[in-house]
């Protein structure tokens, strides 16, 4: 790889690490099972606990589902939606100069 300026036609460098992804997951899955051991914990010690973490796992599924509906699935129909599928605004009528 050269250190030479890149020129305004020329393409940048497509450069990706691949371990963020993985990680992610990773870390995710690290925290949920984290939790589940702890929910686990307390429920054998307080048995009333196991109601108030189904409320709890209650509201994170919908969250869940509002993120993937809206924030995911939204999105790519907006990207694939043509700017010219859209009508477009109507124009004002002009005054007439007097």
């Amino acid at each position: 790889m050269t250190n030479s300026p890149r020129l305004p036609g020329q393409d940048s460098p497509v450069s990706r690490r691949r371990g963020g992804t993985e990680g992610f997951w990773f870390g995710m899955a690290f925290l949920l099972g984290g939790a589940a051991l702890f929910m686990g914990i307390v429920t054998a010690i307080l048995p009333d606990a196991a109601f108030l973490f189904a409320v709890l796992l209650g509201f994170a599924a919908m969250i869940a589902l509002h993120y993937f509906t809206w924030g995911r699935w939204l999105s790519r129909v907006i990207e694939h939606e043509a700017p010219e599928d859209e009508p477009s605004w109507p124009q004002p009528p002009i005054p007439p100069e007097g």
